[in-house]
């Protein structure tokens, strides 16, 4: 293809720079929820005398009701684009953040836990995963892969963040700093995001394009329209595939993460060095949220995703042997490897089913149920730990979910990748836009 047959290309490096804005705003989500639990909770049991499992089960109400949220917000991000959404959840998300500094009473805790769950899934849930599939929809694993660091840095960067703000400046001060952070991202947000690259005049992946693909990608854009209803998704057998795999594969992480310092207690280790464990080997998350993106991107999805599950049941088992040295160790840290490509490959399935287009269309309607099976990790918890007698041996139970899990994933049939061949006249690509299962 000669250089003067391509579209002269501007520098793609805001498309980079949302990479960033992505990562920034899932490590708020970890430092606002899971991973911030670590400091919160102790606060609110010191300073007022409530119960740990009262309010437990008031973040496990908190988390089901996201669901409203992972069903308002991907409605709003087909409608207005994830820059607006983003924007908007943010400054909200902030405020109720530093609402959260001066809670005084459970009526308080709860009310800013319900805001808070519920914008978690505006400024991290379906727009990172939207703007990240409009502006990578070919190199999906290399944008989730960075993208996704975000999650463990809430545990190695966002937890010490955190301590230190409160130790040294009290916890109002603490989440006033935080809030007014977001606010201020918020803000920011309004001139640095863009919905699609072809609105800006670049090309999604920052692919050369000749005159003629470029025209067909933006009228493509611009013409989309989505051909996926509630009705006829839940008529898709990949729809429910996908929820039910996901679904298991994000319960399990979820369950497994909120229960390690208790898991080491029980192997006879020290509260101080379960908090330290927690800590260090976090940052095998750091690199293995790269690693499976690279994988992903070099080999596809839907093999990555099973390479994953082999090694999640191996570092699994490796937990439930009754070691306490090296073996456990080797588990914990293949855990955390695992835990980095979580995340990942659920949007980046949901590409490669549906396509850049439809993900929002989608994911508006999937999410809802996502959000359900993710909420009951609390719930999936107990119950593996009943079952196994012990939290020390639990992790045999969450293998075996892990094994229902990758049994339901094995039978979905992802879809060809028209999204992203220009090379498709703008009325055949109208014609055939639906996604063949």
């Amino acid at each position: 293809m000669s250089e003067g047959n391509t579209v002269k290309k501007k520098s793609f490096l805001i498309g980079y720079s949302f990479l960033l804005h992505s990562l920034v705003s899932l490590m708020l989500q970890g430092m606002a929820t899971t991973s911030g639990q670590n400091i919160y909770l102790p606060y609110f049991i010191e300073t007022y005398g409530w119960a740990r499992p009262m309010l437990l089960n008031y973040l496990t109400i908190g988390a089901l009701v996201a669901v409203v949220g992972a069903f308002f917000f991907p409605q709003l991000v087909k409608i207005f684009g994830p820059r607006k959404v983003s924007v908007a959840s943010l400054i909200l998300g902030g405020a109720s953040l530093i609402w959260f500094g001066h809670v005084s009473s459970i009526p308080e805790f709860l009310m800013c836990t319900f805001l808070i769950f519920i914008m978690v899934q505006g400024w991290a849930g379906v727009t990172t995963q939207t703007l990240i599939s409009n502006w990578f929809p070919r190199r999906k694993g290399f944008a989730t892969g960075v993208a996704n660091t975000g999650l463990p840095m809430a545990s190695v960067v966002g937890v010490p963040v955190l301590t230190f703000l409160v130790y040294n400046f009290g916890f109002i001060a603490c989440y006033n700093v935080v809030g007014g952070f977001m606010i201020a991202l918020g803000v920011v947000s309004i001139f640095w995001l863009k919905d699609n690259p072809e609105e800006v005049g670049l090309t999604p992946d920052n692919d050369t394009l000749t005159p003629e693909q470029m025209k067909v990608a933006t009228e493509r854009l611009k013409n989309f329209k989505s051909k996926w209803t509630l009705k006829n998704l839940l008529r898709d057998r990949n729809a429910w595939l996908f929820i039910l795999s996901f679904g298991i594969f994000m319960m399990v992480n979820r369950g497994m993460l909120s229960q390690f310092i208790p898991y080491f207690m029980e192997k006879g280790y020290t509260r101080e060095q379960s908090a330290t464990y927690m800590s260090l080997f976090a940052l095998f998350a750091l690199v293995g949220t790269n690693v499976w993106g690279f994988i992903d991107q070099k080999h596809g999805t839907k093999k990555a995703t099973l390479v994953y599950c082999l090694c999640y049941g191996f570092a699994l088992i490796l937990l439930f042997l009754p070691y306490t040295g090296p073996v456990m160790f080797v588990g914990f840290a293949l855990f955390h490897f695992n835990q980095g490509a979580t995340a990942k490959m659920l949007p980046s399935m949901a590409v490669q089913c549906y396509g850049r287009y439809e993900f929002p269309s989608v994911m508006r309607l999937l999410q809802p149920f996502l959000t359900v099976l993710f909420a009951l990790a609390p719930w999936f918890t107990g119950f593996a730990t009943a079952m196994a007698g012990s939290i020390a041996k639990s992790p045999i139970v969450f293998t075996a979910a892990v094994a229902v899990g990758a049994t339901i994933f094995i039978f979905i049939k992802p879809a060809p990748r028209t999204d992203i061949n220009y090379d498709v006249p703008i009325e055949q690509d109208a014609a055939s836009s639906e996604t063949k299962i």
